[in-house]
């Protein structure tokens, strides 16, 4: 789930924070909504004249100066020029609903000392324009959308550099109650001509670049009370060195009894005609996607990525041409890990483990961490549906791995491979072995491998995969010994004269 944008999250805060509601706009709500902002953090921490609120027409006004708000003028060690003081626009709505509204735009420069030396960062918006319609029943925004153009940032210092730009964004979000004092959030975002490049001091540059990419997102059951609460005390522990006793206690209470912290969430995204340069080599995609899927902070939970190539196109001369056609046209990997127990283990390591900087956890406490995380000391990674196909093969894995933790055990395997056209393969292989010896050796062990599988009514052929914590393996039910490696003769000495 992709966040609000910051700068309006003190706003909500206000409206969270149980500001009267009136559809007419009064000096004297202008000054309840002010107060609420500037109780959000400890008295004193949010200087007088950072922020402010006035009734203009049908709507607030609401003025945060950031750069009074963070004292980053007073900051020796810092430098910052461009920061403009951020304006919004408020307004109730007849049925209960707070609108918000902002168009802007940014050119901020800064400069500051970091572990790698001087640096110099700009942040660049030519423009942005932000809606969002706010629930209080949510506590959360029910709509809101977010449009931007010609967006940059930009880092530099002696260890590296890089610049990041965005030709557009489109980002839209809607909530809705979920179960149980629950929310559930769907957020979608398209981008164009996005571009990233990384150059490392003395080293070769990196530049990605993808024409377009389109997002979206799903989170269920999200304990967003939960959530905000915390986010508050920590807010209000900003000025202390420590987190006091009793807010810490109150962070790990509230922490356990939002459990699962949310039901299910899920992200995935698509960038299209990629092209990524480095060391003097241009590799393209045609589409590459990541999907992103979790089911919360619980015990047996489930955590899987997903990732789709299409259309690969390697820098030419990088591989012989006949080694060229087996280079899958579409790739598909879906790996999921299951068995874990992490909020046993997120518990635990709150209650035992200590986070002081640059203390070394002992082998008995990693050892306790791994039990509570795997009780079982083994984690089960489920493989389905990866795929890869070319005009010469079409393969697909399905089934599951158990590995253990820690132990001498050998990982437990329960996997079946389908292939279609392995014919065309071998046939492929075997007529360029003269050109390419190593395409021989390819088609001798895939015709092995044939001669192992079995053959369903479509003609595919299967390999059922099957091996056990001593290492013994079976396909298709029958055991399977690896071929040792011939052993070397050693010739007997040679007589003495």
């Amino acid at each position: 789930m992709s966040p609000l944008p910051i700068r309006s999250m003190f706003i909500v805060a206000a409206l969270m924070s149980g500001a009267a509601h009136a559809s007419e706009i009064t000096p004297e709500q202008a000054k309840e909504i002010e107060t609420n902002l500037t109780s959000i953090l400890p008295k004193g921490m949010i200087p007088a004249g950072a922020i402010t609120v006035q009734a203009k027409g049908d709507a607030y006004q609401v003025t945060v100066d950031p750069m009074e708000l963070f004292s980053l003028d007073k900051k020796k060690d810092i430098k910052i020029s461009g920061l403009t003081p951020w304006v919004y626009r408020l307004r109730p709505t007849d049925d209960g609903l707070w609108q918000l509204d902002q168009q802007s735009n940014l050119d901020v420069k800064a400069q500051f000392q970091s572990p790698q030396g001087p640096t110099d960062v700009e942040y660049a918006i030519a423009s942005s324009q932000y809606n969002g319609i706010f629930d209080p029943a949510l506590r959360y925004a029910k709509s809101a959308t977010l449009k931007a153009q010609n967006l940059r940032v930009t880092s530099k210092n002696p260890a590296q550099s890089f610049d990041i730009g965005l030709g557009s964004l489109d980002y839209s979000l809607s909530s809705e109650k979920g179960d149980n004092n629950t929310l559930n959030v769907k957020n979608t975002m398209t981008i164009k001509d996005y571009s990233q490049t990384m150059n490392p001091a003395n080293k070769p540059g990196t530049l990605f670049q993808a024409a377009s990419g389109a997002g979206e997102g799903n989170i269920t059951g999200l304990s967003m009370q939960a959530l905000q609460e915390m986010v508050s005390i920590l807010l209000q522990n900003v000025p202390n060195k420590h987190i006091r006793l009793d807010d810490k206690e109150r962070l790990k209470t509230l922490f356990r009894s939002s459990f699962p912290l949310f039901q299910n969430a899920s992200q995935n995204i698509v960038y299209h005609d990629v092209q990524v340069s480095t060391n003097g080599a241009t590799f393209g995609v045609k589409n590459y996607g990541l999907n992103l899927n979790a089911n919360g902070i619980r015990n047996d939970a489930r955590y899987a990525i997903g990732l789709d190539l299409a259309g690969l196109k390697l820098p030419p001369g990088m591989l012989p041409p006949t080694f060229t056609s087996l280079i899958p046209d579409d790739l598909h990997i879906n790996v999921a890990a299951s068995g874990i127990n992490t909020q046993n283990g997120v518990v635990y390591m709150m209650d035992n483990v200590d986070f002081t900087p640059g203390r070394q956890m002992t082998p008995p406490e990693t050892a306790e961490i791994r039990r509570q995380f795997f009780p079982d000391n083994t984690l089960t990674l489920t493989f389905d549906g990866s795929h890869a196909a070319s005009s010469l093969y079409d393969v697909t894995v399905t089934g599951k791995t158990i590995i253990a933790m820690s132990g001498p055990d050998k990982p437990q395997a329960d996997v079946t491979i389908r292939a279609k056209g392995l014919d065309k393969t071998i046939e492929y292989l075997s007529s360029h072995a003269k050109q390419e010896p190593k395409l021989g050796q390819a088609a001798f062990f895939m015709m092995m491998a044939k001669g192992f599988a079995k053959t369903d009514s479509n003609g595919d052929n299967l390999w059922h995969v099957e091996s056990d914590s001593a290492g013994q393996i079976k396909i298709n039910g029958h055991e399977f010994q690896l071929p040792s490696a011939p052993k070397q003769s050693i010739a007997p000495p040679a007589p003495q004269q």
